[in-house]
C-alpha cells in the first residue's frame, strides 16, 4: 500500500511537470490523473506531517526513555547501595548473634554451675537443718528437764528462805532482847593516853560518868579529860577488862567554852 501510494505521487509529479507522455490513454482521463495525483499530494504531505508528528512524538519518547533509564540507573544505584547496607547489616547482625549466643552460653554454664553450688549448698544446709532440729529437740528435753529440776530447786530454796525467815525473826527477838539489856561497859575502865593535860584533866574522867551541862559548878571539880594540846594523832585507850561486843560508841563533847 506504501508502494502504491509512492509510486502514484511519483506519478502525479511527472504530470504536473509535463515530463510524462499521455498518449495512447483515453480521453478525459488526464484531469482525473491530476486530481488523483494533488490528492495524493496532500495525503502525502498530510502523512508527511504525520511522519514529523511522528518523529518529534518519537524525540520526546526518547527523551522520555533516557530519562527513565538514567532514573532506572539511578534507583538500580541507589538498590546496589542498599543492597550492600543490607548485606553488612546482616552481616553486623550474624556476628552479634553469634556473639550474643556465644555469651549466652557461657552465662548459661556460668548459671549451671552456680545452680548446682546453690543445690549443694541448699543440701548441706538440709542436712544441717535436719542435725539442728534434732539439737533443738534434745535441748528442748532437757530444758523440760532442767525446768522440773529448777521447780523443785525453788521449791526446796522457798521451804529454806521460810527456815531462814524464822531464823532471822528469832534472832532480832533475840537482838532487840539483848540490847534491851545493854549497859555502859566503859564504866570505871583503866585508860591512858598520849598527850597528857598538865592541869589534872587525866583520861581517867573519861570513864568515871559524871558531866554537866553548864561551866564549871565548882573549878575544884574535874568532869571532862583534856589533851595536851591540839597536835595530830591524839589518842586515847580504854582496858575494858574482857571481850565484849560492842553496838555503839559514844562521845561527849563540852557544852561550854573552856
Amino acid at each position: 500500500m506504501f508502494l502504491r501510494d509512492l509510486f502514484l505521487l511519483v506519478l502525479c509529479t511527472q504530470l504536473i511537470l509535463g515530463d510524462t507522455d499521455l498518449e495512447g490513454r483515453p480521453p478525459g482521463r488526464e484531469g482525473s490523473v491530476v486530481d488523483a495525483c494533488i490528492a495524493l499530494k496532500e495525503e502525502a504531505q498530510e502523512i508527511r506531517r504525520e511522519g514529523y508528528s511522528a518523529i518529534d512524538k518519537a524525540d520526546v519518547i526518547r527523551e522520555q526513555a533516557y530519562r527513565v533509564k538514567d532514573e532506572a540507573f539511578e534507583l538500580k544505584d541507589e538498590a546496589y547501595d542498599i543492597k550492600e547496607r543490607a548485606m553488612e547489616a546482616r552481616s553486623e547482625l550474624e556476628t552479634t548473634l553469634v556473639e550474643t549466643l556465644a555469651l549466652m552460653r557461657s552465662q548459661a554454664t556460668v548459671t549451671n554451675l552456680y545452680i548446682q553450688d546453690i543445690r549443694t549448698t541448699l543440701s548441706s544446709v538440709s542436712s544441717r537443718m535436719d542435725r539442728l532440729e534434732g539439737m533443738i529437740e534434745e535441748i528442748g528435753q532437757k530444758v523440760e528437764d532442767s525446768a522440773s529440776e529448777v521447780t523443785e530447786k525453788v521449791s526446796e530454796v522457798t521451804a529454806k528462805v521460810s527456815e531462814t525467815q524464822s531464823t532471822a525473826a528469832t534472832i532480832k527477838n533475840r537482838q532487840q532482847a539483848w540490847i534491851s539489856e545493854i549497859r555502859l561497859i566503859s564504866l570505871y575502865k583503866m585508860t591512858e593516853e598520849n598527850n597528857r593535860h598538865s592541869g589534872g584533866y587525866d583520861s581517867d574522867l573519861a570513864t568515871d560518868g559524871q558531866f554537866t551541862h553548864d561551866r564549871h559548878v565548882d573549878n575544884s571539880i574535874r568532869t571532862y579529860s583534856h589533851t595536851g594540846s591540839t597536835a595530830n594523832n591524839n589518842k586515847i585507850w580504854i582496858e575494858l577488862g574482857g571481850v565484849f561486843r560492842i553496838h555503839k560508841i559514844k562521845i561527849w563533847n563540852l557544852r561550854h567554852c573552856c
